[in-house]
């Protein structure tokens, strides 16, 4: 199969070479697989979607993804890019709405400012969309559309768009807590240039497999959990982070089952892993895991260690355990093969700058690089770094556009997260601004969510 030279491309091929074969599956709280797409599946009902998109767009419109965890969420992604759009994503409505205000005021916010139209959404929350947005005028005037309710056959009004590396693949906004986040633009060329990075650093093969719970409007479950398989074309199993939540081992259970090789959460995933007690009937293989990334939030070395000496009887090497530093605005930014063995410091390293990657530390508030072993914010320089924000300028040179006072290094992206560099390697300690890192962790979900989650199947 000759090489692609987008994600369009890629699953086109997939379809074409190897239709029959499983991309994604997704579980229930049992870890049974109740829903999956193979290659030519997901090929069909996103070229349906293209279809009737471009019955009602113009190439390049945006088009905001409403999903709750599931396979109608990729199909969706990708018909919006088959279409020629740009697909946005960001958290769904869900639950009772009286308690989401951030949430809704996140969606409106990012409607108005990338002036979208179009909403794609799943029957199972269909309802709860509709009526959020018609308790706005401005709003209801918008196009919904549910996609399982798009007709195959839609796929003979599809045509392929053209697509060029440097144009905008996606939005994805940041995981700020507190405040507006901003929008984040994804080129074709960022996609690319992240996943071979991924691929190469842990050896992923069409013969992987990876497990994912992380809601796919944060860059990491969207990221490693879903654009990783399309990219190499190994098998994608998922399940809900509300199920994960409910019992964290159902993830190790699902990795134990399904011979899973590639997965990770961020650090408090790893913590909760912990706390919970082991059950006596479980059967916990996890030699297969060959990687275990920990992302999206400050790793903690006694989370690491703990989770390593509770689970190492179930087959689990150290080594699968890789501490990695990403971001929205660069989701690959370092990592390590293996943990750092230095005793004295309490904050575990991230690793080196992968390949083609320059990470500099200054002082904050300047453009001053720090001393080795001195605390200041991160600077990331890498073909892995986002366009910028979506329209804002004037904030985008700010915070991609950085160059070095004494040198004159850059372009290089102000990350926001404060942290050192010991031999070359790369340690997160926190925030500059106090606006947190992942936001998803169960203290920031409302009760109801996690009791009476609406499943896509």
């Amino acid at each position: 199969m000759q090489e692609a030279t987008n994600l369009v491309e890629t699953l086109i091929m997939r379809a074409e070479y190897a239709p029959e074969n499983i991309a994604f599956s997704y579980l229930d709280d049992q870890c049974n697989v109740v829903s999956q797409l193979s290659n030519q599946q997901l090929h069909i009902r996103a070229a349906a979607v293209a279809g009737r998109l471009q019955q009602i767009i113009s190439p390049s419109d945006r088009v905001l993804l409403l999903f709750p965890q599931g396979v109608e969420f990729i199909y969706a992604f990708m018909g919006a890019m088959y279409s020629g759009a740009i697909p946005v994503t960001t958290a769904p409505p869900l639950g009772d709405t009286r308690h989401s205000g951030d949430q809704l005021s996140h969606i409106r916010n990012i409607i108005e400012k990338a002036n979208i139209n179009i909403v794609l959404t799943s029957a199972s929350i269909f309802d709860d969309v509709v009526q959020y947005f018609f308790n706005s005028k401005t709003l209801s005037k918008k196009v919904f559309l549910s996609v399982e309710d798009i007709a195959s056959d839609l796929i003979a009004h599809w045509s392929m768009p053209l697509i060029k590396s440097h144009n905008i693949a996606y939005l994805q906004r940041t995981s700020a807590k507190k405040g507006i986040p901003n929008i984040v633009m994804i080129s074709h060329d960022n996609i690319r240039n992240v996943h071979k990075c991924i691929e190469r650093q842990y050896k992923l093969t069409v013969s992987s497999r990876s497990m994912n719970w992380l809601p796919h409007y944060h860059y990491l479950g969207l990221v490693f959990g879903i654009l990783q398989p399309l990219y190499c074309g190994y098998k994608g199993y998922m399940f809900s982070l509300f199920d994960f939540y409910k019992n964290p081992h159902g993830w190790l259970n699902a990795i134990t089952r399904y011979d899973i090789t590639f997965s990770g959460a961020p650090n408090f995933a790893y913590g909760m892993c912990i706390d919970q007690s082991l059950d006596s009937r479980q059967n916990l293989n996890l030699s297969k895991w060959n990687t275990a990334y920990n992302s999206g939030e400050p790793i903690k070395k006694e989370t690491m260690n703990g989770f390593f000496e509770k689970f190492r009887h179930c087959g689990l090497k150290k080594t699968a355990l890789k501490p990695v530093y990403g971001l929205a605005e660069s989701p690959y930014v370092a990592s390590v093969k293996n943990q750092s063995s230095d005793e004295k410091l309490k904050t575990i390293s991230s690793g080196l700058a992968v390949i083609d990657a320059q990470v500099v530390i200054v002082v904050p508030g300047t453009r001053i690089r720090s001393n080795d072993m001195e605390t200041g914010e991160i600077l990331v320089s890498s073909q892995c770094n986002a366009m910028g924000y979506w329209n804002k300028p004037e904030e985008t040179e700010k915070s991609f556009n950085i160059y070095l006072e004494d040198s004159g290094d850059g372009p290089y992206l102000s990350t926001g997260d404060l942290g050192f560099i010991k031999k070359g390697e790369v340690y997160v300690v926190g925030r500059l601004k106090d606006d947190g890192f992942a936001d998803y962790s169960p203290e920031n979900i409302p009760p109801e969510q996690l009791v009476n989650e609406k499943i896509t199947n």
